[in-house]
């Protein structure tokens, strides 16, 4: 009995001293449930023909808006640190979204709310999950995290998976705008979870550093605006000034494929309710294979391939798919959800791995400063300003010439992004993360 009793005590220990990364793992996961609701609801509303919301109006305004968004993550962080900012804007933003659904229940709500409804889901996913992956950056490894970020991941694709499929079930039971105030629900449980992870790290004794300013360097840090910030943190880690270039090219290229898909979108199906379906079928296919590839595949591949060699095959595969897609021609709707899942299913499993193991090996101000502002800020100024040129470009020309430009834009952005890629797989394989 003895003999039972030690083999059980390591074990027991290793569970209590993972707890906490389990429970921000269940926090992930519901947030990506509740991502798929909200923008399968908001981008059903947007693309109604009711509706004068511009797609293209609204990419574009994401860039002052996530800015509002940065600015107010830095208050928070500056305030309270880490635990509390996750918390304070998490139970903020499913306030939003529990008053939004009372407004369109009360038939108060015009192309104003549906605009704040999708600037705020296209942007809240990213205000938070960037910070819960910070939170089990700074409790790994990096061999720990080549171990449990695929699981992690693959945890969050499933819940997406399951949730898109239940929003044409859910459908049948409510309207559309009922589905904000579900994902408000979800939001404060998300909270919850992320709060007591936080809160069992620190009764672990678990390095948890949150930036909270020195007292001597507040008055500096305080007194320098954004951009300065921003520039001095990417010119100290040049690898993040690298992994910034790399991500704005790949969104630009999502941009891109989202435009075309969404514009297939609403010119195939006319009624907002198919479109919500069909857009939750989209995602739950795209979270499935994801959540596949994280369980059985991507666990092995992270842990014996090297990264440089993972950041270099993406927008080669990418840029293989576009040369396919310009040769078939991509004129319809399946074509557009192709190309665009295509790169999402890369996006949501093995690229965001790898980004992560890349996160991990960098310094607390960089994992979170700097990832809030590429992810909330740098990849919201490149949809905008894609979205902007791809309206200017395609305003008043027939949807066959539209097509073509999709086509020629998804190559050459492909090959501007295996360009920053090899760059970034560069200063990865010399291991140069800090000047």
């Amino acid at each position: 009995m003895c003999a039972i009793t030690a083999k059980q005590i390591p074990r027991d220990a290793m569970v209590n001293e993972n707890k906490h990364v389990v429970y921000m793992a269940l926090s992930m996961s519901i947030l990506s449930a509740t991502y798929e609701i909200l923008r399968s609801a908001s981008t059903a509303l947007v693309t109604s023909s009711g509706e004068s919301t511009n797609v293209s109006l609204l990419m574009s305004l994401s860039t002052p808006f996530s800015l509002v968004l940065l600015l107010w993550f830095n208050y928070e962080m500056r305030s309270g640190g880490a635990r509390y900012t996750l918390w304070r804007t998490t139970n903020t933003i499913a306030f939003f979204f529990v008053i939004m659904n009372v407004i369109f229940a009360a038939e108060m709500a015009g192309p104003f709310s549906v605009g704040m409804v999708y600037l705020m889901q296209e942007s809240c996913y990213h205000l938070i999950v960037t910070q819960q992956w910070s939170f089990i950056s700074s409790v790994v490894t990096p061999s720990q995290g080549k171990t449990i970020f695929a699981p992690i991941g693959g945890v969050c694709s499933i819940s997406g998976a399951v949730a898109g499929y239940m929003v044409k079930s859910l459908l049948s039971y409510m309207d559309i705008s009922n589905l904000f105030g579900i994902g408000g629900l979800f939001l404060f449980v998300t909270a919850s979870y992320g709060d007591y992870a936080y809160a069992i790290a620190e009764k672990n004794g678990t390095r948890t550093k949150a930036l909270k300013v020195k007292k001597e360097d507040e008055k500096i840090k305080t007194s320098k605006s954004l951009w300065t910030r921003s520039r001095d943190l990417f010119q100290r880690v040049p690898i993040l000034h690298a992994l910034a270039c790399e991500i704005l090219a790949c969104q630009t290229l999502a941009t891109i494929l989202n435009v075309s898909y969404i514009t297939k979108l609403k010119d195939s199906l006319p009624h907002g309710a198919d479109r919500a379906s069909w857009t939750g079928r989209f995602y739950a296919i795209v979270n499935g294979i994801s959540g596949t590839l994280q369980f059985t595949a991507l666990p092995s591949l992270m842990s014996n391939v090297d990264q440089h060699n993972v950041w270099v095959t993406i927008p080669t595969i990418m840029l293989f798919l576009g040369s396919l897609s310009s040769i078939v021609g991509n004129t319809s709707l399946f074509m557009a959800s192709v190309s665009f899942g295509s790169l999402k299913i890369m996006e949501y499993s093995v690229r965001g791995v790898a980004t992560e193991l890349v996160y991990v090996s960098l310094d607390d101000e960089s994992r979170y400063s700097g990832k809030q502002i590429i992810t909330t800020f740098g990849v919201k100024i490149a949809k905008s300003l894609t979205s902007f040129l791809l309206s200017r470009i395609t305003s008043g020309r027939d949807p066959d010439t539209n097509s073509k430009i999709f086509s020629s834009l998804t190559l050459f952005t492909s090959c501007l992004w295996l360009y920053f890629a090899i760059l970034l797989a560069k200063k990865l394989k010399t291991g140069i993360s800090m000047r």
